[in-house]
């Protein structure tokens, strides 16, 4: 698999939000600022758009490119700036031919300010303000947070809600060695929009997925933000019950090795994703473009990228969608050679999973299955249809790997259930030549076999992106 799509963990702090004093010493005026941009496309030359700065007369640019930490492989560090007489400029990476596909191109630059009469003499006033700190928060009103919130505490979350209120974290950096956002009441009602999610190393094994809800919520709108090396967003029952939310939205993210570290087997920490549900319905359940990148030796999906365990929507009216999205590798832990890996793409196949629509995804390199409509006993009304499904096994091998499964272990499969449209080209290593479109091939039809590569179908999504005028990741 070449990977050539990198996603930014980090994005270049502003020196204005960070109250640092603006203008040169003696001398024109100038303004410092930053920004950022998401999902970079370049032309064939490998020049990026034109990014266009709130001022006519830039005097420099300093592109950042600040990739996830631990050995992800960078984009080459070459690059040159071209500054447009516009006020906007250009990137174009001077050592690698044809497009590239940056997750988020960052940006500091310095505007000299219109020349005019010349401001009257002031003395600065002297200020004592500390710098922004990095802590963990318990939020306890509901409202809009936009801080930066970290926690180097295995047993202590960045963010814990203890509010049924409205929350919304919006802009906001969370880095932690456990749990990121989690709640510690019942009733939650949480959106996170455009925000940063890192984890660190946190050198045990132990649960900390970046978003985990399991006190029973109302809610999650989980929509632009970026996911860096964590275990992904798990929305849970707190009984045996289940769960029944007003809606859960995980839409246009962009996620980067999904189980990088060490983490539990027993309890909750078991079979992490980038999107898990257990227990859980609602008559609005929602995944759509987001991009998960999980690289060989740098990940461990050793669960499904998407999962559901008896969990969807709440009938045949009110199904689950989960469409358009690049999914992007499912490895075993550290790179083992493991050709009995059970990890895969999309499952809502799960125990008793029902009521779910499994669509229009784009679905390579995750070794032991594309998408699978059932394979537990208990499920119905579910369905994967016109999905585009590519292995090549050539970073790991399969034993038993399909591009569908569409199987019931203690017997025949619901006839609610259904996999028809998919394309496949699905290989369980480089040596075996053979094509696995589905198992069991009774229950799938109309699969359509086709030559693309992996490369190819990660090209092909993000050129469908871009025509939708879909953005992905903060914004």
């Amino acid at each position: 698999m070449n990977i050539r799509t990198v996603v930014a963990g980090a994005i270049v702090a502003s020196l204005v939000g960070l109250g640092i004093a603006a203008s040169s010493s003696g001398g024109t005026p100038s303004q410092f600022d930053s920004g950022s941009i998401a999902a970079v496309t370049t032309d064939a030359n490998g020049y990026s758009p034109p990014v266009q700065l709130p001022f006519s007369n830039v005097a420099s640019v300093n592109v950042e490119l600040l990739w996830p930490a631990y050995g992800q492989a960078d984009l080459p560090y070459q690059h040159a700036v071209v500054l447009l007489s516009s006020g906007a400029f250009k990137v174009r990476w001077v050592t690698t031919a044809g497009k590239l596909y940056v997750g988020r191109l960052s940006y500091d630059y310095v505007a000299t300010a219109t020349q005019g009469a010349p401001p009257p003499t002031t003395t600065a006033a002297t200020t004592t303000a500390p710098p922004p700190v990095c802590a963990p928060i318990t939020i306890t009103a509901g409202g809009t947070y936009s801080g930066c919130y970290q926690s180097s505490a295995t047993g202590t979350p960045a963010v814990t809600i203890a509010t049924a209120q409205p929350v919304t974290l919006d802009h906001a950096t969370v880095n932690a060695k456990g749990y990121g956002v989690t709640d510690s009441v019942a009733g939650v009602q949480l959106s996170v929009f455009d925000s940063v999610f890192t984890q660190q190393d946190p050198g045990v094994a132990n649960d900390h997925r970046a978003i985990a809800l399991y006190h029973g919520e109302a809610s999650a709108d989980i929509e632009h933000n970026s996911f860096t090396n964590t275990d992904g967003i798990w929305l849970a029952a707190n009984t045996s019950a289940g769960v029944t939310l007003a809606s859960v939205k995980v839409d246009y993210n962009v996620a980067t090795n999904i189980g990088r570290y060490p983490h539990e087997t027993a309890n909750f920490g078991c079979c992490v994703a980038f999107f898990q549900l257990s227990q859980v319905r609602s008559a609005v359940i929602e995944a759509a473009w987001n991009k998960v990148t999980n690289v060989y030796g740098q990940s461990s999906e050793d669960g499904d990228n998407i999962n559901f365990w008896n969990s969807g929507g709440t009938d045949t009216t009110h199904k689950a969608d989960i469409r358009n999205n690049l999914i992007d590798g499912a490895y075993p832990p550290g790179g083992t050679n493991d050709t009995q890996f059970t990890g895969g793409g999309i499952n809502v196949g799960d125990a008793n999973d029902h009521n779910a629509n499994v669509h229009n995804n784009t679905v390579v390199s995750t070794t032991n299955y594309g998408v699978s409509g059932v394979s537990a006993a208990g499920v119905v009304d579910t369905h994967i249809y016109d999905n585009l499904l590519v292995n090549d096994g050539a970073e790991q091998a399969s034993a038993f790997g399909n591009a569908q499964e569409m199987w019931n272990p203690s017997g025949s499969i619901s006839a609610t259930c259904t996999a028809t449209g998919n394309s496949y080209n699905w290989h369980r290593s480089t040596t075996d030549a053979t094509q696995y479109p589905c198992y069991q091939s009774a229950n799938c039809t109309g699969s359509v076999l086709v030559s693309t590569t992996e490369q190819q179908a990660r090209d092909a999504w993000e050129s469908s992106r871009i025509a939708a005028g879909v953005t992905i990741g903060p914004q």
